[in-house]
């Protein structure tokens, strides 16, 4: 089981091609990987009853509650869930 943090669209039109010029292209792959690692975590979690998860990457991640009802991760609001194979997409 997985936690999986999916950026929405809106979050990939705003990368700064300046600071990664190759996003998208081979040439980046090994970088885009180690960045999409930071949205994996292993285990099935409940972000309300969490604080803090690490990513598999070992990178800590935290949880905020901004409101009742509401999460976020990287200070980044969680718009939606839905159970995917035994794992959780955010």
């Amino acid at each position: 089981s997985y936690a999986v943090f999916a950026p929405t669209n809106d979050a990939f039109a705003k990368v700064d091609t300046k600071t990664y010029s190759c996003f998208g292209e081979d040439a980046c792959r090994d970088e885009l990987a180690a960045v999409l690692r930071n949205h994996f975590v292993p285990g099935y979690y409940d972000l309300s009853r969490s604080s803090s998860l690490f990513g598999m990457d070992g990178r800590q991640l935290s949880i905020g509650h901004p409101a009742r009802g509401h999460n976020s991760v990287e200070g980044n609001l969680v718009i939606s869930e839905s159970q995917l194979m035994g794992s959780k997409l955010y």
